[in-house]
This record gives structure tokens, sequence and C-alpha cells, in this order.
């Protein structure tokens, strides 16, 4: 059987985060649009990254962002 990689995105919950990763998700993403019932700020999504092994790829989901929005985003998250 093949595996197929998958993205897990909206994670705003540490809980979250651990049942996509144990569950075999390649990717996590964190929304950045503060209009979504899953918006999570830089620092959020900071403390949510540092529970991602680096096995595993981190993205960020943003809607027509500033220059400032994404540097802000940036300087506390790494995002692959």
């Amino acid at each position: 059987m093949t595996k197929v990689p998958a993205k897990i995105c909206g994670l705003n919950e540490p809980r979250a985060v651990t049942a996509a990763v144990e569950g075999g998700a390649a990717m996590v993403g964190f929304v950045f649009f503060r209009r979504s019932p899953r918006f999570v700020t830089a620092d959020q999504a900071a403390a949510l990254a540092a529970l991602v092994p680096r096995s595993v790829k981190k993205v960020g989901l943003f809607v027509d962002p500033t220059d400032v929005e994404i540097e802000t985003v940036l300087d506390h998250v790494r995002l692959d």
C-alpha cells in the first residue's frame, strides 16, 4: 500500500499538533488569517511549532498579507 503525504492545517492547540504528528502527517499548517476561527498569532504558532519534529514540515496559510505581517511571523516561527 502506498502512503500519501498529508498536510493537516488549521492547528491551534498542542493536542491537535501532537495528534497530527503521531498520526503520520508529513506537514502541519498554521493559519495566520485573522478572520479565521483557526487563526493563531506568531507567538502561538512558535509554541506549537516547537512540538513538531524536524521530519515534519511546518507551513503557514496567509490571505493577502502585508510584508510586515509575513516578517512578524517569520521572526517568531520558522516555516518550511
